[in-house]
Order: structure tokens, then sequence, then C-alpha cells
């Protein structure tokens, strides 16, 4: 990845830490680890761009992150390709057996999570993984807190279904 460059009014901002969970965001929300990495890069552009001001500030940085996620999962296109990729890993074969009961345990868990909603999966990154009270949620998704833990509820209950638990 190029190196980052801070914008010169945050100076004394930690940028390394502060774009490293961003990527674990990213990491969580995409499942990929290259698409994570283009979303942190394009959400770190954006707020450079749009408010550079607030480009220090990791809230800002997550709220564009995650926003940015959204839309591209709303993307016809982007739901065709990803529907031909998993089926082209069941068609070939490429669905690997895991040796360890953890490993495949945590398989079921990730599938289960990357199979959710867009919303939904948002939303349950953020509560389940970045620990985010509810308001802050809401806040960063642009909807109402009963929406939050509507659909939290709905996640949590497709992941046990799927999972088996």
């Amino acid at each position: 990845m190029p190196r980052f460059e801070p914008p010169p009014t945050a100076a004394g901002h930690d940028w390394p830490a502060t774009v490293e969970r961003l990527q674990r965001v990213a990491r969580a929300v995409c499942g990929c680890e290259h698409a994570a990495e283009d979303l942190t890069q394009q959400a770190l552009a954006a707020a450079l761009s749009r408010a550079p001001d607030k480009a220090d500030h990791f809230g800002y940085l997550r709220t564009t992150l995650v926003r940015l996620w959204i839309d591209r999962q709303r993307s016809w296109l982007r739901r065709t390709r990803l529907a031909l990729r998993y089926a082209s890993k069941f068609v070939c074969g490429e669905s690997a057996t895991r040796d360890a009961e953890r490993g495949e345990e945590l398989h079921a868990v990730r599938t289960a999570i990357a199979a959710l909603p867009p919303q939904q999966r948002a939303v349950f990154v953020l509560r389940v993984m970045e620990e985010l009270p509810y308001e802050e949620i809401a806040e960063t998704l642009a909807c109402s807190v009963a929406s939050v833990r509507s659909n939290l509820h709905l996640a949590r209950r497709r992941v046990r279904a799927t999972v088996g638990e």
C-alpha cells in the first residue's frame, strides 16, 4: 500500500494507529483483505477531499468507510459479481476442508456474516466487533436506534441459524 501522508493540520495525530484501526473495521465489513485496503484508501481520500479538518477524527473516518461500503453493496453489478464468485467456488470445489474444529466454526461464522444483507452486516460488525453503542451506530448509518436494534436482532438470528448454534 502506498504511504499515507497526513494533512498538515493534523501533525500530532497517530496516523498509523488510525489507519490500522480503520483497516480492521474494513476487513470485518468486507471480509476480504484486498477489498478492505481499497475501501480504507477510498474512505481516507474521501475524508481528506471533503473535510480535511475532520480527517483525523476516527468516528468520521469510520462513518465514511461504512457508508462507502454500503453504497458498494447496493450496486447491482457488485451483487452480480458476488453471486458469480460464490457460484464458481462451489462449482470448482474450492471450499477447503478445515483440520481444526475451531477453524471450521470460524469459517462458518465468517460465511454467515458475509451472507447478511448490507445494513444488517454493518450493524452487526459495528456492534459486535467495534462494540459501539446503539446511538453511535444509528448516527453512523443515518437511521433510528430502533432500526439498529431491529437489524442487529435479525442479523444475530440469521447468523445463529446459519451456524447452527
